[in-house]
């Protein structure tokens, strides 16, 4: 983690269910930094999910046939307090939306999904996240969602969209 001061990160689906993954056995490279990761921001701070990642998370899940026990893994992480669950505040769903048609604008021709076009709205929204944790190429690349964090995050510290924080 960058500092020893108390992070917020905001976490993908891809991140997410890699942490699992890793949980289980997986050896994948991505599951181990994902696992890590996640592990340490806990250990500093919060890990945050919007319910649009935990939406994604099950579909995904049950979609590919991944192990239910991974669902198991989301439950734990939500009731021991290792995972918050996030909502657009009301006083922010107006900022929400308009930040959510602005990526969708800039990033027409990236690759970034819907989803991760309300993931990345909701991170910009929460005034205390740090970032975003994902290993989604499409996101890390965006020029457009970098557009967007320059001229409309001017308020705090511009969010991060990092594969690992650890590196900067």
């Amino acid at each position: 983690m960058p500092s020893r001061n108390a992070t917020c990160f905001h976490v993908d689906t891809n991140y997410l269910i890699d942490c699992f993954r890793w949980k289980h056995g997986d050896t994948d490279e991505r599951a181990k930094i994902a696992s890590g990761v996640i592990n340490e921001a806990i250990h500093h701070g919060k890990v945050r999910a919007s319910v649009t990642v935990i939406g994604e998370f099950v579909d995904v899940v049950v979609r590919k046939r991944y192990s239910l026990d991974l669902l198991n893994d989301l439950a734990d992480y939500i009731e021991r307090g290792k995972l918050e669950v996030c909502y657009v505040e009301p006083q922010r769903a107006a900022r929400y939306t308009d930040l959510s048609l602005k990526i969708r604008k800039e990033v027409r021709s990236e690759g970034v999904g819907s989803t991760d076009v309300f993931i990345l709205a909701h991170m910009m929204t929460d005034m205390s996240g740090e970032g975003l944790l994902t290993f989604d190429d499409a996101i890390l690349t965006s020029r457009g969602v970098q557009k967007v964090l320059k001229e409309h995050i001017q308020n705090r510290k511009r969010p991060r969209i990092t594969d690992d924080p650890r590196r900067s």
